[in-house]
Parts: structure tokens; C-alpha cells; sequence
């Protein structure tokens, strides 16, 4: 049996998900797995081959358009994902598929548990679980994070020596502090603008707008609780005439509900989100000031 599996890509919960899925089906004897890191955007293809195969997906799933490509491809096809527009897709727009899709639970937990069930979840997969999707439950979850976003190039792979070796984990929470207060200094040196905003469909949010670096929403978003609604990172890419978007929020908000810009589809999780503002911007610092958010409110405390 030939096994494409499918991944978020360069997202602990996703690779972690992957490395989980992978040693199931290795110790099942399937030895043909076919690793596919995809990213969430906006240009989706089939994967190369897939044809005839057995797909598994896990904290991913593609758009409409190449998620119905993929079914009458494969061979079969298996989601374990926790996003809720995997939800959305699934449940409203394409036929049945074999798929374990909650909001409680973050991929690489919903992959132990469905393919270790009588082991206990590790650690480290717990406090993945906890950062992923926001539960704030763990002070360790915090440090693990900002271990794991210092880590460039994260795979599947990156998984094996702390699954054989759980004493690691001591050294990464130790090293993940120092990262913590690394991304504090970095931080304090990029533009933030904390005005209060009235969205396109007239509502008001209190919004933290980060320029440039995405790698410091969720560091904004861990230090801003009562006085923020929202936290955005945006990012031009000028070579695709496009501004990438992050948001983040720990409010009673539903970030894919919201009317932001007109062509911007946020897609994720109802408090972690991203998308893509399909402009081409000379001034990144301009474009927020006078078109993304021009009816300014009032200051925040």
C-alpha cells in the first residue's frame, strides 16, 4: 500500500501530527509513505501521482476545487484536522470522507490518540495541543511554542529523538524561555499601532497591527488580553502583489466571520487565522493608515 501523507507545513502541530501518522503506519508494515508539506494559501495543485493512492491528510485539507480532484483520484482518502474551515468544507460542500475533524483537540493530539489509544499522550504533544489552539491551560505550552518557532525548517522528522527520548523536553522548555525573551527585544523594535477600528461591515474592534513579521503575533497575542480585540501581522510580498495577513485574537471573536477587507478570506481557527490581501502595496504603513482601517475610533488605554 502506497501512502501519501499529507501536512501542514512547518507547523509543529502539523509535523508533529505527520511524525505520529508515519510511525503508526510503519509499525503497521507500510513502508511506501510518500511525505506531501503543504502550505495553507491560495494556489492548491494535486499532489504529483496520487493517483491510485491512499491519501491521509492531517491538519490540513486543500480548497474545494482539488479536495474533490483528490477523491476521485485516490484510491482513499483519511483527514485528521481540527480547523474549522475543514469543518465547514466537509460537513456543507463535498461528499463523505473518512475524517476525525474536532476543535477540541489539536492535530498531532488527535493523531496520538486515534492511532495510540491505549498509550498515555506525552507531554509535549499535550502542550502542543494547549498552544495550538489557544487553551492557555499550561505555563510549559508557552515556552514549547516559542521553542518550536525557533526552529527553521521543521519536519516530521524533527519529532523522532523527543518521542524516543521524552527527558528532552526539560531542555527545550529551558531554551524556549530564552527564546521568549529574545522575541520580547524583538518585539519592542517593530511599528505597532493599538488604534480602535471600524471594520468594513461597521463593527469596532480594538486592533494591535503588527508590520512585517509574523513570527511576533503570537507573542503580541500572549501579552495582550483586556485592551486588545485583535492582534494582525501583516507582511508585504511585493513579487506576488499580495500582503499576507495573520491575525490572532483572545476574545469571544470569530476571526473567519470577519469583514476586514474586501477580498481578504481569513481561514484557520475562529481565534488563529490567516489569508491573503490580493493589493499591491508600495507602503505597507500607509495602506493600514488610510485603505485597511481608515475610520480610526479612539485610542485604546
Amino acid at each position: 500500500m502506497d501512502v501519501y501523507l499529507i501536512y501542514h507545513k512547518g507547523c509543529p502541530d502539523g509535523c508533529c501530527a505527520a511524525f505520529m501518522a508515519r510511525k503508526f503506519l510503519q509499525q503497521n508494515g507500510v513502508l511506501s509513505i510518500k511525505l506531501v508539506p503543504e502550505s495553507h494559501n491560495d494556489m492548491y495543485a494535486l499532489p504529483e501521482g496520487v493517483e491510485g493512492k491512499v491519501a491521509l491528510l492531517v491538519d490540513f485539507v486543500y480548497n474545494l476545487e482539488v479536495m474533490e480532484k483528490l477523491l476521485a483520484a485516490a484510491h482513499s482518502v483519511f483527514i485528521l484536522d481540527h480547523h474549522q474551515t475543514a469543518i465547514d468544507l466537509l460537513d456543507t460542500r463535498i461528499a463523505k470522507v473518512d475524517h476525525v475533524i474536532t476543535t477540541e483537540m489539536a492535530a498531532s493530539r488527535i493523531a496520538f490518540e486515534v492511532f495510540f489509544p491505549q498509550v498515555s499522550v506525552p507531554k509535549y504533544v499535550l502542550y502542543l495541543d494547549d498552544f495550538d489552539n489557544g487553551n492557555d491551560k499550561f505555563l510549559e505550552a508557552l515556552a514549547l511554542k516559542y521553542y518550536m518557532s525557533a526552529q527553521h525548517d521543521l519536519t516530521p522528522d524533527f519529532f523522532t529523538e523527543i518521542d524516543s527520548k521524552p527527558e528532552l523536553l526539560g531542555e527545550w522548555l529551558k531554551i524556549g524561555m530564552e527564546e521568549v525573551k529574545k522575541t520580547e527585544a524583538k518585539a519592542k523594535l517593530f511599528y505597532t499601532d493599538g488604534d480602535a477600528y471600524e471594520f468594513s461591515d461597521g463593527k469596532k474592534y480594538t486592533v494591535l497591527v503588527i508590520l512585517n513579521d509574523l513570527g511576533i503575533v503570537n507573542y503580541f497575542r500572549d501579552i495582550y488580553t483586556e485592551d486588545v480585540d485583535i492582534i494582525m501581522a501583516l507582511r508585504n510580498e511585493p513579487r506576488a502583489r499580495r500582503v499576507r495577513v495573520s491575525a490572532r485574537t483572545r476574545k469571544d471573536i470569530d476571526l473567519l466571520k470577519l469583514n476586514i477587507w474586501h477580498n481578504l478570506v481569513l481561514k484557520g481557527h475562529k481565534k488563529a487565522a490567516g489569508g491573503f490581501i490580493n493589493e499591491e502595496v508600495r507602503d505597507l504603513r500607509m495602506f493600514v493608515k488610510t485603505k485597511l482601517f481608515p475610520n480610526k475610533i479612539k485610542k485604546p488605554r
